[in-house]
């Protein structure tokens, strides 16, 4: 959704995105040109524009550019907020070490998710489709898939709209019915999975986090090759998932909770959140209202 008058604050997150899209290897100024529909005195404006702010980086040597420390520092500010970073690396690292697979947390970002932690088994062949930084549109991989299934139907319909482009072009294998046929199973079984759909025999599942008021805010996943998921270890794995899930998300809410509090303190407009939150949120606020 582009909001009126912000045009150029638009074309810079376009700019970013296709930069962190590529952070791999980096990436040039004329593949920038070709991944945005922009000219390039434009984006060459754009990218000096981001690198003054330390959002991108360009190697001189190379002569690509690279998400910069700045994009770092801001991931590292929001994950504090909601207390992500501390809960879901916690996950990740105790999954890996149960399982033997790669377990990887996965951050919703509008209409697309994107990979911010990852920790590796201890069998000898791991999944290498995602690494942190990497990023999708919903509906693919097995993270944004567990997303895109947890989101209403309305949210749905505008996700895909917004991606099915994109991801005709780029993720051939992920069609539109397909995705709805995932999501669809995903729903009735409890979490999602991807059977090798964007690399061949390199499987997941995974399941969405949400926030304390219900936003989906993103999901854990492992990430296996085909032998090692076969169904009577699926299951397990997901028992494990939803489990790690259930604690993931507990911990945010205490983080959320703790938030409001502190807000109430030094902020009259706390009560009003307070208020519109979840029934602990509530009952926390009339404490808090009382004690006051």
């Amino acid at each position: 959704m582009i909001v009126q008058g912000t045009q150029a604050v638009d074309r810079a997150f376009s700019v970013l995105r296709a930069v962190a899209s590529k952070n791999k290897g980096g990436i040039t100024l004329l593949e920038l040109v070709n991944e945005i529909s922009l000219k390039r005195p434009t984006i060459h404006r754009l990218v000096l524009a981001l690198m003054a702010n330390g959002m991108v980086y360009w190697d001189p040597e190379t002569h690509r550019y690279f998400v910069g420390l700045g994009c770092y520092a801001l991931g590292i500010v929001a994950a504090d907020r909601y207390g992500l970073r501390q809960a879901g690396s916690n996950a990740v690292a105790r999954l890996a070490r149960v399982c033997g697979d790669a377990a990887l947390l996965t951050i919703r970002s509008n209409m697309e998710a994107v990979c911010v932690a990852r920790e590796d088994g201890d069998y000898p062949l791991q999944s290498r489709v995602l690494m942190p930084g990497d990023r999708a549109p919903l509906g693919v991989h097995g993270g944004g898939l567990a997303i895109l299934s947890a989101l209403t139907d309305r949210e749905v319909e505008e996700c895909l709209e917004a991606n099915i482009g994109v991801i005709a072009k780029k993720y051939p294998a992920f069609s539109e019915s397909i995705i709805r046929a995932e999501v669809n199973a995903a729903r009735k079984r409890g979490y999602a999975i991807n059977p090798g759909l964007a690399i061949a025999g390199s499987w997941a599942i995974s399941t969405a986090i949400h926030s304390a008021n219900g936003d989906v805010f993103g999901a854990l996943t492992i990430a296996a090759v085909e032998p090692r998921m076969q169904k009577k270890r699926e299951r397990k794995l997901a028992k494990l998932l939803l489990a790690e899930k259930k604690l993931v998300e507990e911990q945010i809410k205490k983080s959320e909770m703790l938030q409001i509090e502190n807000l109430y303190r030094r902020l009259p407009i706390a009560r009003e959140v307070a208020i519109s939150g979840p029934g602990e949120m509530r009952d926390r606020y009339r404490e808090l209202n009382t004690a006051s």
